[in-house]
């Protein structure tokens, strides 16, 4: 399973598009501040026979640290049987104490670490960038709350598409049997 963590701020995502000759298209902007929200995934890939791609997401309006992540992982572990590997990145937070102990009272879980800046080999990367550019694209939220709610919308539209998780793992260096 891989596993990274991203955040999404108030304002719009700059794109292109059509409009009317000599007619730039404006967006509107509320100026509610610079409010944010932060998200966790993990992409999962099953050994089975159909290895169909999975994401599991959570937001948090806090920032995430080692403590919100544990708890994170945690409710993979539930959500998850057999054997798991996390793979994710060298952040602080997969290190932390938190996540150590839980990794050590769980002995079907094991993690292994991606190369120091390597985010082409994390097909996570790859659900926060459609996420971005594709289901958050043009959006302007009022407040946080407005945000937090389209954020999960995006994301839950993004879990469910095959093409979309598929297309995540194909783009990345890294070979998955059966999936790319």
């Amino acid at each position: 399973m891989f596993l990274d963590e991203a955040g999404f701020q108030i304002g719009s995502v700059a794109g292109t598009t059509w409009g009317l000759c000599g007619r730039t298209p404006v967006l509107p902007c509320h100026g509610r501040g610079w409010g944010k929200v932060n998200a966790a995934a993990g992409l999962i890939v099953s050994p089975g026979v159909r290895r169909h791609p999975r994401l599991c997401f959570r937001l948090f309006e806090a920032n995430i640290n080692g403590a919100l992540f544990a708890l994170f992982v945690r409710d993979l572990l539930r959500e998850v049987r057999g054997e798991i590997i996390f793979i994710w990145d060298g952040w602080s937070a997969h290190k932390g104490p938190e996540v150590r102990a839980l990794l050590k009272d769980n002995p079907r879980a094991s993690d292994r670490l991606l190369p120091e800046y390597a985010p082409e080999l994390n097909p996570v990367e790859g659900v926060w960038c459609h996420n971005k550019q594709v289901g958050l694209r043009g959006f302007v939220a009022k407040d946080t709350d407005d945000l937090y709610l389209e954020t999960g919308a995006a994301l839950r539209q993004a879990a469910d598409s095959q093409q979309v998780l598929r297309g995540c793992v194909k783009e990345t260096p890294l070979r998955i049997v059966g999936v790319t």
